[in-house]
């Protein structure tokens, strides 16, 4: 069915949505992939493996970029198919992806530049790369729950966390709204019974702390 009989916006407009919508949920989406990283055979190669995150756009969104897709899933899988249009864009970014590991390789902290996929409602695909430091790794590990769960959650709740303190781990919970003169969005930190109150409870990490 095409995307107009479904009032989905048109494929540029969803492009430039889910570059808004993967900023605020950076946090999450990172998580994951260092997640799939962890767990991925090893040594990690970015020319074969790629992420690919899968999303479905919500119209009830009303505007408000944090909850412009919902995320199904998320998963490391091999690159397109060479059969692919997709596989030419690939291969065509992968000089970049190739350049951003040589510069930031000698970085202590650097972890691996994650070459990442976007498919929206089956049927647009947008893609950037994602650099993992050892910051990104969580403590834990979400044991029998989808990698992206968290990430999942927040794309559901709207739940953004931003970087409110100099070190890396100093990350507040919460929320867009809309700017008094309503031509933007802006994100306002919420305290952990304010996001209760709204029926939004932040999912724990998972039991398991990583080896």
């Amino acid at each position: 069915m095409p995307s107009s009989m479904r009032n989905l916006p048109s494929a540029e407009e969803r492009k430039y949505l889910v570059q808004d919508w993967k900023e605020l949920h950076r946090k999450t989406l990172e998580e994951a992939i260092a997640w799939a990283l962890h767990d991925a055979p090893k040594p990690y190669d970015f020319h074969k493996t790629c992420m690919w995150f899968f999303l479905e756009y919500r119209p009830e969104s009303q505007g408000n970029p944090s909850l412009a897709y919902e995320l199904i899933g998320g998963k490391l899988s091999p690159a397109p198919d060479p059969a692919t249009t997709m596989a030419t864009s690939y291969m065509a970014f992968l000089p970049q992806i190739e350049e951003a590991y040589e510069e930031e390789k000698g970085n202590k902290h650097f972890v691996n530049v994650v070459p990442t996929i976007y498919v929206m409602d089956s049927e647009v695909m947008w893609m950037t790369v994602i650099y993992i430091y050892t910051w990104n790794l969580p403590k834990y590990r979400p044991n029998d729950r989808p990698i992206s769960y968290r990430a999942i959650h927040g794309a559901h709740s709207g739940l953004v966390w931003r970087l409110v303190g100099e070190t890396d781990n100093d990350w507040a919970p919460g929320l867009m709204t809309k700017h008094p003169n309503g031509k933007k969005w802006v994100w306002k930190k919420h305290t952990i019974d304010e996001l209760n109150a709204k029926g939004i409870k932040i999912p724990p990490p998972g039991p398991y702390i990583f080896p």
